[in-house]
């Protein structure tokens, strides 16, 4: 099968196009990578969990501050928040129910209790807790 520089060119089209949409449909203050990861991978000023413990599995983080972030994933197992300001995590998505108070710095490798089905972050612009 023989293609011409017109399907070459409407491939590309389409490729970029596909591309180009699903940046569009993944936010820029919080995203989800699939990829195996560590606790280094966690980007400064960012608050990254895990679906698995000792920063393995699935990584979501989100530098949103000063807002409720619902997190990606149903359940996460370890947690690193890499700022230098401290991080709310919340039971549930609207900043509602119990919630701990994450210092500057702080990472649990292995969670337990309803910390595993947190569904939301604050990031404050508060040092300490």
């Amino acid at each position: 099968m023989t293609t011409t520089s017109k399907g070459r060119r409407t491939r590309r089209i389409a490729t970029s196009l596909a591309a180009s949409i699903a940046a569009l449909t993944i936010p820029a203050t919080a995203s989800a990578v699939t990829l195996p990861q560590q606790v280094s991978d966690c980007p400064s000023g960012s608050m990254c969990v895990w679906t698995g413990t000792q920063y393995t599995g699935s990584m979501w983080r989100t530098s949103a501050t000063g807002t409720y972030t619902a997190i990606g994933p149903a359940t996460i197992r370890s947690y690193f928040n890499n700022r230098s300001k401290r991080t709310y995590l919340h039971e549930q998505p609207d900043g509602g129910g119990v919630f701990a108070c994450l210092k500057a710095g702080a990472k649990s490798a292995s969670l337990s209790g309803w910390t595993l089905h947190a569904e939301s972050v604050y990031l404050s612009t508060y040092t300490s807790c």
